[in-house]
């Protein structure tokens, strides 16, 4: 994605966004959002060069929900490393968007586990995924044995199950972090 940032925290976010991934933080989500930020500056803030509270308050104004809480902590992040660098900055609080609290898990009791394997079980094929039959099982299976997160065994490749040490291996897992998991097979 070849945008250029513009505003006049344009190289700021640049020298954020390197920082980010030079300490092995995805930059994906967040160059998105400075990017729209960096739009948003350009279009009502041109000449600033400075985050003031007016600033942060204007872009996070009209954000609902999961956006807003997202938008806050980008731009708390950007906050953070102008102070790092010595230049003056105003942090948005860190509960400017309160999250939500999650919803208490539901345990499925040992009847509708089994259900939900035997179902998975009678998946039929399809010329279009001639495995399917036989993934669909397995990646939840996997998922309920390991505990693996939907995403990490979705993301899984064949490379990643050793089974000479019976281990698999989690790339970018939560927070972007690897881990190594023991499987007793």
């Amino acid at each position: 994605m070849s945008y250029e940032f513009q505003s006049g925290f344009a190289c700021r976010i640049v020298e954020m966004l390197e920082q980010r991934s030079m300490l092995g933080y995805s930059v994906d989500d967040p160059r998105i959002r400075m990017m729209n930020f960096d739009r948003f500056c350009v279009a009502n803030f041109p000449n600033e060069k400075t985050l003031t509270q007016e600033i942060a308050f204007a872009w996070c104004n009209n954000a609902q929900g999961n956006a807003g809480s997202k938008k806050a902590v980008n731009i708390r992040n950007l906050g953070r490393y102008l102070l790092s660098i010595g230049e003056e900055a105003y942090i948005l609080p860190s509960m400017f968007f309160p999250t939500k609290k999650p919803g208490l898990p539901y345990i499925c009791n040992d009847a509708e586990l089994k259900r939900f394997f035997e179902a998975t079980d009678q998946i039929p094929s399809d010329f279009r995924n001639p495995l399917r039959e036989y993934t669909i099982p397995m990646v939840f299976r996997l998922q309920y044995a390991c505990g693996l997160r939907p995403q990490e065994v979705r993301l899984l490749r064949r490379m990643d199950i050793n089974f000479s040490d019976q281990t698999i291996y989690i790339a970018d897992g939560k927070h972007y972090k690897d881990r190594r998991l023991a499987v007793d097979g």
